[in-house]
């Protein structure tokens, strides 16, 4: 900041300004007059000639101080006529152009003023070979969503595009159907991060969703089996369908996850079964796992054909099967509810042309019914979270499902299945 000094040399009537400012990387003062007196003139002659007393706006006497406070005015203004002279002034209009040049000097182009549509594309493009193939279709599901919802104002400049565009699409999501943590994913996770890269490579002063709030979570809780569900649907479910359910209820797996599994994952002599979960909340792209196997399962898995290559699937039945779609896994299990006689339940009714209803049993249940049962077993929260691969302990509340009653007797184990399980058939 300027200040204002009195001439070292007395030479001067006049307040000094001093001024610091960076040339080329160096700190450089630089003195100018400000032509505002050090000492009030006792007298004043005007034009015509009259002789009055120097005197303030408001008709009183000018003083030293009045004198000091206006050459620090003047400082001010000195000093940024300076800066504008050596650098330039930073605002909206002419950083552009600044970046623009800094840019063409160093990469040998200007910098790039795409439209919405055509930058979310290049994003999209940029992101191949680094996401999953599932995960560039909902990218690209959203890149879609979005576009549409800006109709022709998609191919203005990205600068065009603010803070209300995505709160109003956002909005727009939710009255579909969306949930409140659907449409937060797509928008304040998906969508913030082309512009984010965009603010990074200069294309954007600011990121306009850096300060859009979360909605309030509205998330629904699975309802868990019990072991006489468990018995029934293993006894209503045919082959490799057996061990999912069993490896889904004991390993707190995943259907996709167990639908993978190799003999190579199985253990028998440690009795751990290992898997690599590739999706959950709280975590990064993946995570390791490995479960002690519970004695139910062990039995199931002992009374199953040894396999002569360890690399062949567990399940060669389920393999790489899809887990979702009208004859996906999921739908499969559905079928197998219905089968032993156990109502799925409703726990979210569809809302909008984009929602979806939601059973409140389903087989990622046996995933909530895995954790519930370590919980009310007394297993510590933080061996839970290993187990099943959670990163957070808040992410593993919400498949924990503590009952008074089985707290209070605070059980030693899962409760064992029938003893006797065969692949055919499962007896007490």
């Amino acid at each position: 900041m300027a200040s204002v000094i009195k001439d070292p040399g007395g030479r001067s009537p006049y307040w000094i300004a001093v001024c610091s400012v960076t040339v080329e990387g160096k700190t450089k003062r630089i003195w100018r007059t400000t032509k505002v007196p050090i000492l009030p003139s006792p007298v004043v002659t005007l034009p015509d000639g009259k002789v009055v007393k120097d005197l303030q706006a408001d008709g009183t006497p000018t003083t030293k101080r009045h004198l000091r406070e206006e050459a620090h005015r003047v400082a001010q203004q000195i000093e940024r006529a300076i800066r504008l002279e050596h650098r330039a002034e930073v605002t909206e209009g002419n950083l552009r152009r600044i970046l623009s040049e800094t840019l063409e000097r160093t990469e040998g182009h200007p910098l790039a003023h795409p439209s919405v549509a055509d930058w979310l594309n290049q994003w999209i493009d940029s992101r191949s070979g680094a996401i999953a193939k599932p995960t560039k279709l909902k990218y690209l599901q959203v890149r879609s969503d979005f576009l549409k919802f800006l109709g022709s104002r998609s191919n203005q400049k990205l600068e065009a595009i603010g803070f209300k565009d995505f709160l109003e699409f956002r909005k727009q999501l939710v009255a579909e159907g969306r949930t409140p943590q659907t449409a937060d994913q797509m928008v304040r996770k998906i969508l913030a991060s082309p512009f984010t890269l965009a603010v990074k490579l200069g294309m954007l002063l600011s990121n306009p969703l850096a300060h859009l709030p979360p909605l309030r979570s509205t998330r629904a809780t699975k309802k868990t089996f019990t072991p006489e569900q468990i018995t029934k649907l293993v006894a209503a479910a045919k082959g490799d369908w057996k061990g999912m359910i069993l490896g889904g209820y004991f390993t707190g797996a995943r259907l996709i996850d167990l639908a993978k599994l190799k003999w190579s994952d199985v253990d028998l002599v440690e009795k751990t079964i290992s898997f690599t979960q590739k999706k959950g909340e709280g975590r990064g792209n993946k995570a390791d796992v490995r479960i002690p196997i519970h004695p139910t399962l062990e039995e199931y898995l002992l009374s199953l054909p040894g396999a002569d290559d360890v690399n062949s699937p567990l399940f060669p039945e389920l393999y790489n099967k899809p887990g979702t779609g009208r004859s996906g896994l999921s739908m499969v299990f559905k079928r197998i509810m219905e089968r032993a006689g156990i109502d799925a339940g409703v726990l979210r009714e569809r809302k909008g042309q984009k929602g979806r209803s939601l059973s409140a049993l389903s087989f990622p249940s046996l995933r909530h019914s895995f954790n519930s049962a370590m919980a009310n077993a007394g297993v510590p929260q933080e061996l839970r979270q290993k187990l099943t691969g959670h990163a957070s302990a808040d992410m593993n509340a919400i498949y924990t499902h503590h009952e008074l009653e089985t707290i209070r007797k605070a059980v030693s184990a899962i409760p064992r299945l029938p003893r006797k399980i065969t692949k055919g058939s499962i007896r007490a």
